[in-house]
């Protein structure tokens, strides 16, 4: 009778390459690049979008959502009177829109 001999167990770091992630060290060098706003903000330098007493501020937390006739893009600044009381209703009703009021 042959005796069989025994093979060590694999151990978790035997396992063939195309399985294990890649080492820090294995990848190329890339250029961080900062984070893409999810928002954009009024600021003085957008002088076209400056808000004046009586306007309205809509920020969408989804760019593209249509509500009221319209496809709010992520910061949007309308004349007073632009929407009739229902659709201010629905605007403001609209978890995500972001309606203010300037004063």
């Amino acid at each position: 009778m042959t005796a069989k001999k025994s093979t060590p167990a694999a151990k978790s770091t035997d396992l063939p390459d195309e399985v294990l992630p890649p080492r820090p060290e294995d990848l190329p060098e890339q250029e961080l690049l900062p984070p893409t706003p999810r928002v954009e903000f009024l600021s003085m330098r957008t002088s076209d979008l400056e808000p004046v007493s009586g306007q309205i501020i809509i920020v969408s937390r989804q760019p593209g959502l249509r509500r009221a006739g319209v496809v709010h893009p992520p910061v949007a600044v309308y004349a007073d009177g632009h929407f009739s009381t229902d659709e201010m209703d629905a605007l403001t009703k609209e978890p995500l829109l972001e309606v203010i009021e300037v004063l």
